[in-house]
């Protein structure tokens, strides 16, 4: 029988690497200046949230767990192949094809502003695409082994940040603004909605619970361990934005878009 190499601590970094993204920056911006510190209160709903969905993939990964794991298996099981053809093409294929481009930009683009020189963006991620690849077919030690560094660089640097935001360290101006711009339930529980992106993707460690150790318990409780350290790491954020950014331009900003785009709306309706 094949040993199996993954550990708690692999499940952990797993989830949070999946989960932390530059989706996550925005919807931490919009709700921070929606809301203000309090925007932690309505991550508490949504982390609680997402452990339920954590919760019931464990249970159906320790009811079938010789299935490759995923949505794509307990959808097949419970609904038949039409439903989860469409589920998989429409929730994960298409939106993947279309956000992994701009994702792969936004690195390039960053590395190339960081170094330098006359070397094309794309040549970036041309390496970064070969180097997946490799850890891919080198197998699930090697893809660990790198889902740890990156895991730990992701939480490290976003925690650095935080703690500059929040002793006021920062290269910009500290801003003194109320701590609390909104503190309403009904807007708190609105914003859960925007707090819930900052969650999603813990479960995608259950894919690999064949290799992982005592699977039965490291992986709901590794998934769990995740959301928690994630939730810990962008409230650190959300503190730190208090003192670096101003909630009320955000504000504005936002409100200004909306009725720009309102605007366009309308003038297509008169006009086609």
């Amino acid at each position: 029988m094949e040993e199996k190499k993954l550990g708690l601590g692999n499940v952990v970094s797993i989830s949070v690497g999946l989960v932390v993204a530059t989706s996550c920056l925005v919807s931490l911006g919009e709700g921070a200046g929606t809301l203000g510190v309090t925007f932690i209160l309505a991550m508490v709903i949504a982390m609680l949230l997402n452990m339920t969905t954590i919760a019931s993939l464990s249970e159906l990964n320790a009811l079938m767990p010789n299935t490759t794991g995923g949505l794509a298996q307990y959808t097949l099981a419970a609904l038949g192949p039409f439903p989860t053809l469409i589920s998989m093409v429409g929730g994960y294929i298409i939106c993947n094809t279309l956000s992994c481009g701009v994702e792969a930009s936004i690195f390039s683009f960053s590395l190339a502003d960081i170094i330098g020189g006359n070397i094309p963006s794309i040549v970036y991620t041309l390496i970064m695409t070969v180097i997946i690849l490799i850890a891919n077919l080198r197998g699930v030690d090697m893809f660990a082994k790198i889902q740890d560094v990156v895991a730990f660089l992701l939480v490290g640097s976003l925690v650095v940040m935080g703690f500059i935001g929040m002793i006021g360290m920062g290269t910009g101006v500290k801003i003194n603004q109320p701590a609390v711009l909104e503190a309403d339930f009904g807007s708190i529980a609105s914003m859960t909605a925007v707090a819930f992106w900052l969650f999603i993707g813990a479960e995608y460690a259950i894919p690999v619970s064949k290799e992982v150790k005592n699977a039965k318990r490291n992986v709901p409780l590794g998934m769990m361990i995740g959301l928690f350290l994630i939730f810990i790491m962008q409230s650190i954020m959300v503190l730190g934005f208090h003192n670096m950014w101003n909630g009320e331009n955000w504000r504005i900003q936002r409100h200004h878009i909306c009725y720009m785009d309102m605007q366009c709306l309308e003038t297509q309706v008169r006009y086609g």
